[in-house]
């Protein structure tokens, strides 16, 4: 049995046809800008942005995340085993880093708009609420940018990025007084 799922080109919004697909895994899927699909998109906004700003990048980046857990160890004086003792395990933010480039695959122009708008998220001094595959099954829902750059990349019309974060949360910190408690 096949089924048809639809592939939207990201420049001009047109679907393609792709079939062989269950009901099951149908999902929006995304073009490149070349017409390749994309196995892991990545869609980004910065968190005051409303939800129709999310900007699906337009070649597909590599997404790299490592997980970090921390644990206290104390070591006893005197004691006749060897090793540590561990006190307390808490889970540190994921470590995010997303490397990919901009490249003008319709002429030899520099890829200047993408670069000003990725620019623009990096800077914001707010989380970036990010949509990917591997980030929900993570449970990462926006990132905090530490670091990013653009670094030397050959040919006129391609730019390479890198950006380096941690996964954000809501943290509600503030907690109600419950007044009617006698």
């Amino acid at each position: 049995m096949s089924f048809i799922l639809k592939l939207k080109d990201i420049l001009t919004g047109r679907p393609y046809e792709v079939e062989g697909i269950e009901e099951a895994n149908k999902k929006e899927v995304y073009a490149s800008m070349m017409g390749v699909p994309m196995a892991m998109p990545l869609k980004i906004k910065r968190r005051t942005a409303p939800e129709s700003d999310f900007w699906l990048l337009p070649w597909e980046p590599y997404i790299t995340v490592d997980g970090r857990n921390i644990i206290v160890k104390r070591n006893v004086a005197k004691a006749k085993n060897t090793g540590s003792i561990k006190e307390r395990w808490s889970q540190d933010d994921y470590a995010i880093t997303i490397e990919g480039y901009f490249m003008n695959a319709e002429s030899a122009i520099y890829p200047k708009a993408d670069i000003e708008r990725l620019k623009g998220i990096c800077e914001a001094a707010e989380p970036v609420d990010v949509i990917c595959d591997l980030f929900e099954a993570l449970g990462i829902t926006a990132m905090a940018i530490e670091d990013f750059s653009f670094p030397f990349t050959a040919g006129e019309a391609n730019q390479d990025f890198t950006i380096k974060a941690s996964s954000d949360k809501d943290w509600q910190l503030l907690i109600e007084e419950n007044k009617n408690v006698s």
